[in-house]
């Protein structure tokens, strides 16, 4: 990856990249009429969906349309990261055919695997940032979810991690008798715009990664096994991506057992929140982040909208949690990227040609 960064004409323009790219978007013209149509209807579908918070200011009562947007999303996810490991096997795939010839053309094993991954990144990056725009209406839905119609010592689920730190609950009364009210609020458009960036870095992210893995999964293995392999190993990242947020639901009992209750009530002007120890927001900065292997930053997002007493200080620890997840991408699209070209050199492919 370092290397195409460095200079990306050489892997942008090599015929690795041109051809594969040609050969896709030829295949997207010979599409028929009745799947173009089927694909708008579905996309009009899931804007619409998406856009229920619009429409529906989601809490406890109406939580089931939460429900129904993350399984529609995830499952036009799923359906869109499939479709990228195939299109990334393929391409190795097919000049597996005539490898030999393909290797005498005198491209080398970086200017192979980064042309291959970068033609499928711009074959399919518009799938996947569609994704994060629907992503961003679920995001948003989850920001009223967690904002309205729940105790402040209890967090919902998913939503835990520095949902204790600030919470946008207005006071009223006095002494004992304070009750906590939800007036409905809807983020200023800079929040949004910002949680929306965040979702289109880590879904060009998540295409590079998915690319890799499909590209390393073809030259590992078989035709018939690549597809398995190429999902177990997007799957170990899920999978650890899953017991983070689970882990972030367990910090609060943590924090009260070892800290004695440290998480101390502050009080804003009219709102009311809890300020924890630092190791406590450390951990859960770093759940957060390794969070986004599963989530494609969808809970940053709704942690960046949500309605808070003290938006720099709540800020500060989703960047953290946003950085820590750009790392972690980066470090495992590297290795796949890594990998991809020590396997292409043991198939006979050249050396890059400042590798000495």
């Amino acid at each position: 990856m370092l290397p195409f960064l460095a200079a990306p004409r050489r892997y942008i323009l090599c015929p690795a990249a041109t051809l594969e790219l040609a050969y896709l978007r030829r295949r997207l013209v010979e599409r028929g009429g009745w799947l173009r149509l089927l694909d708008g209807l579905l996309i009009l579908f899931c804007v619409g969906v998406a856009a229920t918070p619009l429409r529906i200011y989601v809490t406890h009562e109406t939580r089931s349309w939460i429900f129904l947007m993350m399984t529609i999303i995830t499952g036009l996810h799923f359906a869109v990261a499939l479709r990228t490991l195939l299109l990334a096997g393929n391409s190795i795939t097919r000049e597996k055919r005539w490898w030999d010839e393909f290797v005498l053309t005198g491209l080398d094993a970086r200017q192979i695997v980064l042309g291959k991954w970068w033609a499928i990144i711009r074959y399919t990056a518009g799938s996947h940032l569609f994704v994060a725009l629907l992503r961003l209406g679920l995001a948003l839905a989850y920001t009223q979810y967690m904002h309205k119609g729940f105790n402040p010592l209890k967090c919902p689920f998913g939503g835990a991690a520095f949902c204790h730190v600030s919470y946008g609950y207005f006071l009223t009364g006095n002494g004992f008798n304070i009750a906590y009210e939800f007036e409905p609020l809807q983020p200023p458009l800079w929040k949004i715009v910002l949680a929306g960036l965040i979702l289109v870095i880590f879904a060009l992210l998540e295409v590079a990664l998915l690319s890799a893995i499909g590209i390393t999964s073809a030259l590992m293995t078989s035709r018939n096994l690549r597809v398995f392999l190429a999902i177990a190993m997007r799957g170990i990242l899920f999978i650890a991506a899953v017991l983070s947020i689970f882990a972030t639901e367990t910090n609060w009992r943590i924090v009260n057992a070892v800290s004695a209750y440290d998480c101390t009530p502050y009080y804003y002007p009219g709102m009311f929140a809890f300020v924890c120890p630092e190791w406590a927001l450390l951990m859960e900065t770093t759940e957060l982040g390794i969070a986004t292997f599963g989530d494609n930053g969808n809970f940053i997002a709704a942690m960046v909208m949500r309605p808070v007493g003290n938006d720099l200080f709540v800020f500060r620890n989703v960047a953290g949690s946003a950085f820590i997840g750009v790392v972690l991408y980066g470090i495992a699209l590297w290795l796949a990227l890594r990998v991809a070209q020590i396997l292409v050199i043991r198939q006979k492919a050249l050396r890059p040609y400042n590798s000495g």
